[in-house]
């Protein structure tokens, strides 16, 4: 089966008559992890699990609508808002609900929203069963009424989430988001991230009684993720709790002169590397890992980071300077591997450069 390709233009956007099908939804897809784990599929962990109509990848959308555009293999890409010059062929491309998210009922009766975001992944209910979105997938085939409708009620927002208490635009044109995290329990820690297409990371971190933080540099006019991550000190384990994705606003551009050559620090940089490993405090292990030294480095204009992310997502960043040497990592999980990445943020305009290392085993 060919491979249903959602092409979109402006001419198109404004000819087609957008008509809402009774049969286009999103659902949770509890059964999800298993699912892939047994078809040999489940290469990327995510927070969250998705299953989708057909009707939702073959409904024109409309300009103003927030988009998924999914990979073949299901996972999302990035979340972007339809303009005239969008253009969405060759993707898989569906719109999101009202709420960003799906409602459910929890264990206690409370009604919550899991939000959609950057990096959850997405199967396709067929008649005969949810299977991985992929080239082999007939959208032409109807998949009836959602099996599992949502809470109509408003959800209640999870307890170890953010507020996001203000989205602002400067005087010099950057774009701020200000969060407030929530009390971290005793024995935990708690950190917040900002997530822009997918890709671009920022993580800072709390003091852990709730006071607000504020993330600069945010890309303007974009979709981005809020998310929460608390960290169980005495075992390492980490809980992921991610917000319906904030549209920040647009901004006038003004010309920035880039103090960095992304060309020439990936071509010159080394990769972070894992020096030793050995048992840590609590039980945990520890590992030194030589991180590079960034050539040019001025903290006025460039941040530094070491981003560790284990297979959940969950992602710790430690800010470095440009001198390069061995920093010693001693909060890992004994049986946990992880992603090593040293990202290097030109402050002026915002561009992240990533120096991906081999993975921590």
């Amino acid at each position: 089966m060919s491979r249903f390709l959602k092409s979109l233009s402006a001419s198109l956007i404004l000819a087609l008559a957008f008509s809402s099908s009774a049969n286009a939804w999103w659902r949770i897809d509890y059964a999800a992890k298993l699912r892939l784990m047994h078809d040999g599929e489940l290469y990327v962990n995510a927070n969250s699990y998705f299953a989708i109509s057909t009707d939702e990848l073959t409904n024109p959308v409309q300009v103003g609508d927030k988009v998924a555009v999914i990979n073949s293999g299901g996972v999302i890409d990035k979340i972007i808002t339809v303009t005239e010059s969008t253009d969405l062929s060759n993707v898989y491309a569906a719109s999101l609900p009202e709420s960003g998210g799906v409602k459910y009922t929890d264990q206690d009766g409370v009604v919550r929203i899991d939000a959609i975001n950057q990096g959850d992944i997405v199967s396709v209910a067929t008649p005969t069963g949810t299977v991985t979105l992929n080239d082999k997938v007939d959208l032409t085939q109807p998949s009836g009424v959602n099996p599992s409708p949502e809470p109509t009620s408003t959800p209640i927002p999870d307890s170890n989430s953010s507020t996001i208490t203000a989205v602002t635009v400067s005087q010099d044109n950057s774009t701020s988001i200000t969060v407030t995290p929530p009390v971290a329990q005793e024995g935990t820690s708690v950190s917040v991230q900002v997530v822009t297409d997918g890709r671009s990371h920022t993580s800072v971190g709390t003091d852990n009684a709730g006071t607000p933080v504020t993330v600069t540099s945010v890309p303007a006019n974009s979709n981005v993720t809020v998310q929460t991550t608390v960290v169980d000190n005495s075992t390492g384990a980490s809980t992921v709790t991610q917000n319906p994705v904030v549209t920040t606003p647009a901004a006038p551009v003004t010309p920035v002169t880039p103090a960095r050559d992304e060309t020439v620090d990936k071509a010159t940089i080394t990769q972070p590397a894992v020096t030793s490993q050995n048992e840590g405090s609590n039980g945990h292990r520890s590992a030194n890992i030589a991180v590079p030294e960034i050539p040019n480095f001025n903290p006025a204009t460039t941040n530094v980071q070491l981003v560790i992310r284990d297979k959940t997502g969950a992602t710790t960043a430690m800010g470095l300077g440009g001198e390069g040497g061995v920093v010693t990592v001693d909060w890992l999980s004994p049986n946990e591997s992880y992603e090593i990445t040293v990202v290097i943020r030109d402050l002026g305009t915002g561009r992240e450069t990533s120096i991906a290392g081999n993975r921590l085993p």
